[in-house]
């Protein structure tokens, strides 16, 4: 599906940040010079500029006393100035010598298993034969951030540092299984060669297993009209709606197991967990809405789209989204944001962070402090001042569901994923000031969130009311939205005060038959509590459904209100003020809960204590 590649907004794509120190540091100028940047010229003039990307900057720098220098920006794995060479392979990864002990700059927490095989680099860039493997090693010990690897040939008597790994075996867990059709075994024996390597792992890559049932496999492949087709079994996946994969390849060993091996790292990643996952429940991913507001840049409206785990979304070209990260827990983080596409079997960085130096990075996603006594801390991303760019979700014309997985990686020290990024085989392919309070004792823990979003198109509830609609009458029908007196609430206490104000009529199917979008205009003004922040909304306006009954509708599939926000208040405002709430157009899923008979009811909420919501007017707009 999904998240059109090459077609973000511009956040953290637009540039690539070199930083000289971390938030809370200064940039020393020893000898009139700045530190940092004598480091950064000396590594420039050490390596070719062709063979050097911004990360490898970063791992190439020396420490600095007091400044931690970091790299920020979504394509921070670019080759140096926009060279004309490829990237640096995502499959690379740091390895530093300590002692007589060579360390992979990767463990458990990016699925690394014992047995795993890596060949080491000079450079992380693939360009001909100028960056060929230096020796080889097997993962011996694994760590949740770091693995100790052992040679398993001879190796070189002088190795450069950094060095780079790149994987060439998986480990014995990662293997997937696999049910053939006996439509597809029928066709296998034209390329036996070709599948007898596969059986090895040949071309180093990860090994698959028979399973005897379709019950017992992770993925079905099948014969349909001459080519192969393709099975998911993942279980939240097929929940969602998605089990044939919407792509065919042809039928030989060579077409089939490049999506076999995607299969194998897209499975392995997007399950596997932290079995002493210190984080669990206190680290959440919340979905938001985004809308433009006054030509404004893109900001949140309405609830956590993020229900159980699900968010259930309509293809839309226009609709924005972004997240909000919530640490409950004591530690700062590191997070690493991935989506797991299921439609295509891609593995891409949503939000990666900062890229450090030896010396570290900044944690991104702040904790409640050593005694868990500070207000939960917060990352938003797509919009707030952080880089990732706002998503909008879409579907290609033959395709009528799509699924992804968002998969929250967070530690406690700063580390690389990049790792676990596949492309679809489908598609070719300063001074440290210190706070006087205590520090939490430094532990290399991680953790795990998920969610998952479902995208469909339009749904079929809109149409399916047009058969035998008289459309003539349906325009002549009256629907009377509009208030008939003012209302005022106060919140007495710390919970948020809710009350409903006005509501529509019954809306018929001859009306439902016309009707694409709705909005909320309301004449009010917000009075917050005495020595509140002026530009801090402290009240606002929501929209409910009502069944026949006048009862608040429940979501079937989560049993909870279908209400969403309309608009805020005008902050702090003694005057009234008009407002024009969020249009709720055909995409948004209110339609896909309001029945004929239904109606739409205003609810105004003042949310935190002694503050006021006084609105005069109010009424809707449905066109």
């Amino acid at each position: 599906m999904v998240i059109p590649k090459g077609q973000f907004h511009a956040g953290s794509r637009s540039h690539i940040l070199l930083a000289a120190c971390g938030a809370k540091e200064v940039a020393k100028e020893p000898g009139g010079r700045g530190a940092f940047t004598t480091a950064l010229l000396k590594v420039l003039r050490s390596v070719r500029p062709d063979a050097l990307t911004y990360m490898g900057i970063m791992d190439r720098l020396p420490a600095i006393p007091d400044q931690t220098p970091q790299c920020e920006g979504q394509n921070k794995g670019l080759v140096l100035f926009g060279a004309k060479v490829a990237g640096a392979d995502r499959q690379f990864v740091r390895v530093l010598k300590t002692g007589d002990t060579y360390m992979l700059q990767a463990g458990a927490a990016q699925g690394i298993e014992i047995g795993a095989q890596f060949d080491v680099h000079a450079d992380c860039v693939l360009s001909g034969n100028s960056n060929p493997a230096l020796a080889s090693f097997t993962v011996r010990s694994v760590g949740p951030f770091r693995s100790e690897l052992e040679p398993t040939g001879p190796v070189p008597a002088y190795l450069p540092s950094p060095l780079y790994g790149r994987q060439t075996m998986e480990g014995k867990n990662y293997e997937l299984k696999v049910f053939f059709t006996n439509a597809f075994v029928e066709i296998m024996g034209r390329d036996m060669d070709g599948w007898r390597g596969g059986l090895i792992g040949s071309g180093g890559a990860a090994e698959f297993g028979y399973a005897k049932a379709e019950s017992e496999a992770g993925l079905v492949v099948g014969l349909e009209h001459g080519r192969a087709v393709y099975e998911t079994r993942h279980k939240e996946v097929n929940a969602s709606g998605l089990v044939r994969i919407p792509h065919t390849t042809g039928t030989t060993a060579k077409e089939v197991l490049p999506v076999i091996r995607a299969a194998a790292k897209w499975n392995w990643h997007a399950n596997r967990t932290n079995a002493d996952d210190p984080f669990k429940g206190q680290v959440r991913i919340e979905m938001k809405r985004l809308d433009r507001r006054d030509g404004g840049p893109p900001g949140p409206v309405g609830d956590d789209l993020n229900s159980g785990g699900v968010a259930e979304v309509i293809a839309n070209d226009e609709q924005l989204y972004g997240f909000r990260l919530v640490n409950e827990s004591k530690y700062d983080l590191y997070p690493y944001l991935f989506y797991f596409d299921a439609n295509d079997l891609s593995v891409e960085g949503y939000y990666l962070g900062s890229h450090g130096s030896i010396a570290g990075c900044d944690a991104q996603l702040p904790g409640k402090g050593p005694n868990g006594t500070w207000p939960a801390g917060e990352l938003t991303l797509g919009y707030g001042p952080n880089n990732a760019s706002p998503l909008n979700m879409l579907l290609p014309p033959n395709e009528d569901r799509g699924v992804i997985i968002f998969k929250l990686f967070v530690t406690t020290s700063a580390t690389d994923f990049t790792l676990l990024e596949q492309s679809s085989p489908f598609l070719g392919g300063r001074k440290m000031t210190k706070a006087a309070y205590n520090t939490l004792e430094k532990k290399d823990l991680w953790g795990t969130s998920m969610m998952i979003v479902s995208c469909g198109r339009k749904p079929l509830q809109l149409y399916t009311w047009r058969d035998g609609i008289d459309m003539n009458k349906a325009l002549r029908e009256h629907l009377v939205g509009r208030s008939s007196s003012p209302l005022i609430i106060k919140s007495i206490g710390v919970t948020p005060e809710r009350r409903a104000w006005f509501q529509t009529t019954p809306i018929s199917a001859n009306r439902l038959a016309v009707i694409r979008n709705v909005r909320l205009r309301t004449l009010a003004r917000d009075q917050g509590q005495y020595g509140a922040a002026k530009n801090k909304h402290y009240s606002s306006f929501d929209l409910a459904i009502l069944d026949s009954k006048g009862r608040v509708k429940l979501n079937p599939s989560t049993q909870k209100p279908c209400t969403w926000q309309s608009h805020p208040n005008q902050p702090n405002s003694k005057q009234y003020a008009w407002v024009d709430g969020l249009v709720f157009d055909e995409y948004h899923e209110l339609w896909r809960h309001i029945e004929p008979g239904d109606s739409l009811q205003v609810v105004m909420c003042a949310q935190t204590k002694n503050c006021v919501n006084d609105a005069a007017e109010g009424h809707f707009m449905f066109w």
